[in-house]
């Protein structure tokens, strides 16, 4: 389905979706798992469990019957990611200047990330300034795919859901939007299949971030 001109307001994940953040939290993972005697895991293997944030990362890697660990698991990832969050991490070809062409839009991110990483990721990479409102996952009680920042940000930008694009990698951004009403676009360069946003019922995908300029247009704009 199409995205028309009556967008007003552009929300975005970060991981997957902004930048490529693949090597830095595949460090972090094994760094935790070394640390708990486990074995490292692969970059796919770790990445089909981002999304849920920090503390399902640690969970679902541990695995059910390594659960006993989680806390020092958990404390290890932590200190390392926060100390190494910026040295691979990068942002997705067009990012930069798709989100300057869109500079009409009201846009926020919305991540299952912890709200100080998050920060920090987009203030190292010089993007912070293009975001009017930045979510992560310990901004609110419930995370994505809960609706309830995404109502948030409607009530802060003075929208209605359906005036605004939940832009995501995963099918928890798909249900998220859905869940709240607004219009969903999935990126298929992440962390999710094209399968699995396909099953979501994304309104749209797109394989590039650059395709959004055309997408969601600010009002007025031809």
């Amino acid at each position: 389905m199409p995205v028309d001109g009556a967008i007003r307001a552009a929300v975005f994940d970060l991981d997957g979706t902004l930048v490529n953040s693949r090597a830095d939290i595949t460090q972090s993972v094994n760094h935790a798992l070394e640390g708990v005697g486990l074995p490292p895991l692969s970059e796919d293997e770790i990445g089909a469990h981002v999304g849920r944030g920090v503390t399902n990362l640690v969970r679902s890697v541990l695995g059910e019957s390594h659960q006993d660990l989680f806390k020092k698991a958990l404390a290890r990832f932590k200190k390392h990611y926060s100390e190494h969050l910026l040295d691979h991490t990068a942002l997705y070809p067009g990012v930069a200047d798709t989100l300057e062409r869109l500079s009409g839009l009201k846009k926020a991110v919305l991540t299952n990330k912890p709200t100080e990483y998050s920060v920090r990721i987009l203030r190292g990479l010089r993007v912070e300034r293009y975001f009017d409102s930045v979510l992560g996952g310990d901004a609110l009680p419930v995370k994505k795919p809960a609706p309830d920042a995404l109502l948030l940000l409607a009530a802060r930008f003075g929208l209605r859901p359906e005036e605004i694009l939940m832009v995501g990698d995963s099918a928890i951004d798909v249900e998220a939007g859905k869940n709240a009403g607004v219009r969903t676009c999935a990126v298929t360069y992440g962390f999710g299949t094209r399968a699995e946003l396909e099953a979501a019922g994304a309104d749209c995908l797109v394989g590039h971030f650059g395709e959004l300029a055309r997408l969601c247009r600010a009002p007025g704009e031809a």
